[in-house]
């Protein structure tokens, strides 16, 4: 048999895992969140080079979202919006100023309240206790990604937390958040992962380390091709190294007989820029290689090796977990199950419009806004009051602006922001952080 979904053709409907889901009846769920992670630099995305091989059999194992876009260009916000199921403004995490306000309902709490045992390991400082990250966690713990004013990779020690928690807890149904930062500037993968991708060859001093990358993005270095490409390889390896933490992770639960009963669900909060639009890094623009990201969903009764070429939202993934476990949420939330995509029958819209907000470091914070639909983009800044239009069936890369040509679609995707911003949250305000940690994050440009 096989499946359209979204005009999609995929391959022969099967269920993983096959045969009947054990112990009590009431599956887990993991949700790994791979920070900084593009998209289109997985093979399972099309990309050309080994970077995921256990993501991709991960996706092979499952369903796999083909357009999904953040609701962010940066760590908080969209962290925010991926376990709230709600916009930023609506959830109120505009900002570096806000943090998760305690009325606002996260997955974490409507599990536990559920009868669940609810966990999170945090690898950013910006999901923390400080910003309210912890809400709704029995078991919540942040793993620094400093080693004095250095980002550095602790991909491995996650993962064996993770291990640990789940040995711990696994007598009763559990959800696990896992955070991963090392995909993250600082780009310095460890070996046999930087040999991978990075040409020996190269003499520059291009060192993937946050603070040169900050001095690109001001305008104070200049960055010529070849760095670029550098750069990338630098990215890739870190992919292909914390893929294999991904691996040993999944690896485990097939050990341990959890596999079965488990939901895993993999995403990302953003990717990142390689001068694709003149930038580098992330958090100022909204273009693809920042807002699309992965999705993956694999467990017990979803169907594997489908591929869903809807449009998609991170916010989809909180009332998809709930309805994957059976939770009902009395609370109105901006994403939709998305097991309408897979499911026989199931009534998906066809004609989504997904929306991004809350952008860093421009003139002020939160100016930018997108709007796209399955063809049309349009990033709107409301400093400038620039309106650039995109799109994207015939000019997939973004690099020619027809809000001049088109008119109509740009006033109608006008039209759709000022109905997206209106009411919303007033976010909770944050207490200003240590002068140790504001040292830490001054090191590697996030204050300045």
């Amino acid at each position: 048999m096989v499946l359209a979904v979204g005009g999609t053709a995929v391959a022969a409907w099967r269920l993983w895992p096959e045969g009947p889901t054990p112990g009590s009846g009431r599956p887990n769920l993991i949700l790994i969140s791979i920070d900084t992670l593009r998209a289109d630099h997985l093979g399972c995305y099309g990309y050309g080079r080994p970077t995921s091989p256990a993501i991709d059999a991960l996706a092979d194992q499952g369903v796999r979202f083909e357009r999904v876009m953040a609701q962010s260009p940066w760590t908080l916000p969209s962290h925010v919006s991926l376990v709230t199921g709600l916009y930023p403004h609506r959830n109120g995490v505009t900002t570096t100023r806000n943090k998760v306000d305690a009325g606002v309902p996260t997955l974490g709490g409507l599990l536990a309240r559920a009868g669940y045992v609810s966990g999170a390991l945090t690898n950013s400082e910006w999901l923390t206790r400080r910003q309210g990250f912890d809400a709704g966690f029995s078991h919540f713990e942040y793993v620094s990604e400093f080693i004095g004013y250095n980002i550095t990779n602790v991909g491995a020690e996650i993962t064996d937390k993770a291990i640990r928690w789940i040995k711990e807890n696994e007598h009763q149904p559990f959800f696990l958040l896992v955070h991963y930062y090392d995909v993250h500037s600082d780009y310095e993968p460890e070996e046999p992962y930087r040999g991978m991708f990075v040409d020996p060859a190269y003499s520059g001093d291009i060192n993937g380390r946050t603070p040169q990358l900050v001095q690109v993005r001001r305008g104070t270095r200049r960055i010529a091709d070849d760095e670029v490409e550098h750069l990338v390889n630098l990215y890739d390896g870190e992919i292909r190294q914390l893929d294999d933490q991904i691996g040993r992770l999944l690896q485990f639960l097939e050990r341990r007989g959890r596999a079965r009963d488990t939901y895993v669900v993999l995403v990302s909060d953003h990717g990142e820029e390689f001068m694709e639009h003149g930038g580098i890094l992330h958090g100022m623009t909204m273009y693809e290689e920042v807002i699309a990201v992965p999705l993956i969903l694999r467990g017990p009764g979803i169907p594997a090796g489908v591929t869903v070429s809807t449009l998609t939202q991170v916010v989809d993934v909180v009332p998809t977990a709930l309805g994957l476990l059976g939770v009902e949420c009395d609370h109105t939330l901006d994403g939709i199950d998305l097991r309408d995509h897979w499911i026989p029958g199931g009534q998906a819209p066809r004609d989504r419009v997904a929306f991004a907000e809350a952008d860093w470091r421009n003139a002020e914070p939160d100016i930018k806004r997108m709007v796209r639909t399955p063809r049309y983009k349009l990033i709107y800044d409301r400093h400038s009051h620039v309106r650039k239009l995109y799109d994207l069936q015939d000019d997939p890369g973004e690099k020619h602006n027809v809000a001049a040509k088109q008119q109509e679609v740009t006033n109608g995707l006008m039209r759709l922001l000022r109905a997206f911003q209106s009411g919303g949250r007033e976010g909770q305000r944050v207490e200003p952080p240590s002068e140790e940690t504001k040292k830490r994050l001054e090191s590697v440009g996030y204050l300045f």
